[in-house]
């Protein structure tokens, strides 16, 4: 008997949709076919909802550049409107700044090894119906805060302590 069952991944629908960022985590180090590279990840919420009432997340790796031909930057590009000026580009863009702000999401589907996945493939402003978040997603800095406090308030756990083995 299974103690833990997978939920099935449903795949966002297809299309243009209006969105909501709620997260950008922390760059980190990724193993890629170029070697390692720094990569960021960035979640929205789309007004789209799911059997349970709550809205679809959907999400994109990106790598950290602002090259003319990376896709940070094209879909930075389509979400802002307008491209980034010399000046801009030499201060440096700070992802961070996008939580909260809407825009909308283009949906495409493809499927691997059996599954569909939803990928984001272009960002545009938002429309004139501008979605907030609904705060039921819980940041991933926020998360992981969550379990270095665990963490820290179990400093004197004893291997004794644990119930079962």
């Amino acid at each position: 008997m299974p103690l833990i069952k997978d939920k099935e991944y449903v795949a966002a629908p297809e299309g243009l949709h209006n969105a909501v960022c709620v997260d950008v985590t922390p760059v980190q180090m990724k193993q890629t076919k170029f070697g390692e590279k720094p990569k960021f990840r960035i979640v929205w919420e789309i007004e789209a909802k799911m059997d349970d009432g709550r809205p679809f997340l959907v999400s994109n790796e990106y790598t950290v550049s602002a090259h003319e031909k990376s896709i940070l930057r094209k879909h930075l590009k389509g979400w802002r409107g307008r491209d980034f000026t010399e000046e801009e580009l030499k201060e440096g863009y700070d992802p961070e700044v996008l939580v909260g702000h809407p825009c909308q999401v283009l949906i495409q589907h493809n499927s691997s090894k059996g599954k569909t996945f939803a990928n984001v493939v272009a960002l545009m402003k938002p429309g004139e119906s501008k979605l907030s978040a609904t705060g039921k997603y819980k940041r991933w800095k926020d998360r992981q805060l969550q379990t270095e406090d665990k963490l820290k308030d179990s400093a004197d756990f004893e291997p004794d302590d644990i119930p079962f083995e």
